[in-house]
């Protein structure tokens, strides 16, 4: 059915082509996972940022510097993430990690052109952009070889029956 496991190293796990579905779908499944905890956290980071920044917190705030707009936006993007993360998870779809790819390179892309403009006050963000771009490409491969993997043995691919209720021929 489908070859067996090969003990691999770490960096070859990382970096690496799966070598056969399980390790596919166990970097599906991770890198989703990933994510999904990533745009929840972020999704979190801004609504603490949006309760600091209101005028009458406790805390004394940033008095306006992160309003409802940049919030809404936040949260958006932070959902978008999500559900890009659990179409990987779940249905191992292709297009969402070729979309989650090309999302977060871009977004990559403007906030290394904030750092250069506005100075390091992004780092932290900058690393975690790195890895979802990180992420994503292993995300690509996974899918793709999922899929490879599947339709090479004659078996159903992964995740296609839960999307459209029927399996691929």
């Amino acid at each position: 059915m489908f070859e067996e496991a090969v003990e691999r190293t770490w960096r070859e796990r990382l970096f690496s082509r799966p070598a056969s579905v399980e390790e596919a779908l166990a970097i599906c499944k991770n890198v989703g996972m990933a994510i999904v905890l990533l745009a929840v956290a972020a999704g979190a980071v801004s609504v603490i940022l949006f309760a600091l920044s209101t005028p009458s917190s406790s805390l004394g705030g940033m008095r306006g510097q992160f309003g409802v707009g940049a919030l809404l936006i936040s949260l958006a993007g932070a959902s978008l993430s999500a559900l890009l993360g659990f179409l990987i998870w779940g249905v191992r779809s292709r297009m969402a990690a070729v979309v989650a790819l090309v999302l977060f390179s871009i977004s990559e892309l403007v906030r290394l052109g904030e750092l250069v403009t506005r100075g390091p006050f992004g780092l932290v963000w900058l690393f975690v952009g790195v890895v979802l771009v990180w992420a994503s490409i292993r995300a690509v491969q996974a899918t793709f070889a999922a899929h490879r993997f599947a339709v090479e043995s004659g078996e159903a691919v992964p995740g296609a029956k839960a999307m459209s209720g029927r399996a691929p021929r």
